[in-house]
């Protein structure tokens, strides 16, 4: 899953459209929140917080969408009602190439209504195939040079490689790179690539000058060892306009998946806060704003952080959090300290409906701190255990 514990406030009756990978954003053209299943998934356990409602009327109502067609995966929140609700019961069959994403309906005109959390669940027979995406919701101009994005949660661009890598701990195979283009106005093409240990890798797609829609590259792949770091780049061309990255995925032929909240070097925190596991990296004081509850048993492992800036004068601790406590699985970051930070020997045990997310323990001195990435492993259950689809990967947004 993924999610922006700060949340963001939506006041409209009008249908805005959210991505279920990544960050959401509610838009309203639906083309810009869809990514793409890359084989057969059962979509299911619809997860929705709400922080904040303003309504005195009416209902806010959140349901999946196949193709551009409702499905079935539905939860609502009546006037007043705050919290969490699910969806356990119902599920959307996904066959490779559907496009799916949510919708947001109703309200009750300029009444505010905030989430912090949309996720779900992906089930597949077999136990390998988690995909990775992102919504970096990004414009790259002509003028300002070669861009690098991570490959999960926000994934927002920057010109600094290292702030968007991502340190694999198990072996994979990445394939069917996907940039989903919804607004160009350059005069010459862009080039997405793939980026391992700070190469190219083998997967390349030529995003055409002013040609909109999803450009993939369905026929290289790029094998990962344990250890190597991964990302992706977008290279400019042409002498003028730019273009809008606004959703990207790999499939990671992998028994693990990689969770991570992502953000750009600007989001700097100055006291203790609790974070969503994915997508934007938003943070609360409060603690039932940045959690998710499995859905399934699953194994946490390999905490994962990188340090842009560190202007705090004592040290930080960051912990995956186990139902509302901090779990064997932490990095110490000492005062002052920048760079990547990890936890291979520790794990955690998850059982379904146990709730997580971190926390960041700021340690109480002056200044604050910058982290572009946290993020974990979730070890993949075998086939047909701990679910009776089998695999699953966990989605989510938050808004």
């Amino acid at each position: 899953m993924s999610g922006d514990a700060g949340g963001q406030a939506l006041a409209t009756t009008a249908n805005r459209f959210g991505s279920l990978i990544g960050r959401l954003t509610f838009r309203t053209t639906e083309s810009e929140t869809e990514h793409k299943a890359l084989a057969s998934f059962t979509l299911a356990n619809l997860f929705v917080r709400c922080t904040v409602n303003g309504l005195t009327a009416g209902s806010k109502v959140v349901t999946s969408r196949i193709n551009r067609v409702n499905g079935n995966l539905t939860v609502s929140f009546a006037a007043g009602v705050t919290g969490l609700a699910e969806d356990l019961v119902n599920t959307d069959a996904l066959v490779d190439g559907n496009e799916f994403n949510a919708i947001l309906t109703g309200g009750n005109g300029a009444e505010s209504v905030t989430f912090t959390i949309e996720a779900a669940t992906l089930q597949h027979a077999s136990s390998d195939i988690p995909l990775l995406g992102a919504t970096p919701s990004s414009t790259v101009n002509f003028g300002a040079g070669t861009r690098f994005f991570g490959l999960m949660g926000e994934g927002a661009s920057g010109s600094a490689e290292a702030a968007h890598q991502y340190i694999f701990r198990v072996a994979a195979t990445l394939s069917k790179m996907m940039a989903n283009v919804p607004v160009s106005s350059t005069n010459g093409d862009y080039t997405y690539k793939s980026r391992k240990n700070t190469a190219d890798g083998a997967q390349t797609v030529t995003i055409t000058a002013g040609v909109t829609g999803q450009f993939e590259d369905t026929v290289n792949t790029d094998a990962i060892a344990a250890g190597d770091v991964a990302n992706t780049t977008v290279i400019p061309g042409g002498t003028a306009g730019g273009i809008e990255l606004r959703t990207s995925q790999m499939q990671s032929a992998a028994v693990g998946r990689q969770m991570a909240a992502t953000r750009n070097a600007s989001n700097n925190v100055s006291s203790d806060v609790y974070l969503a596991a994915e997508g934007i990296r938003g943070q609360s004081a409060t603690q039932a704003h940045s959690q998710k509850t499995a859905r399934t048993a699953f194994v946490a492992k390999n905490l994962f952080v990188r340090v842009g800036a560190h202007g705090a004068s004592s040290g930080v601790d960051i912990d995956f959090q186990q139902n509302d406590v901090d779990s064997a699985l932490d990095v110490t970051i000492a005062a002052s300290t920048t760079g990547t930070f990890e936890d291979t020997t520790d794990t955690v045990t998850m059982a379904a409906a146990d709730r997580y997310d971190y926390f960041l323990n700021h340690g109480g001195g002056a200044g604050s701190i910058s982290c572009t990435i946290i993020g974990f492993e979730l070890a993949q259950p075998a086939a047909g255990a701990a679910s009776p689809k089998g695999q699953f990967t966990l989605l989510g947004v938050g808004a």
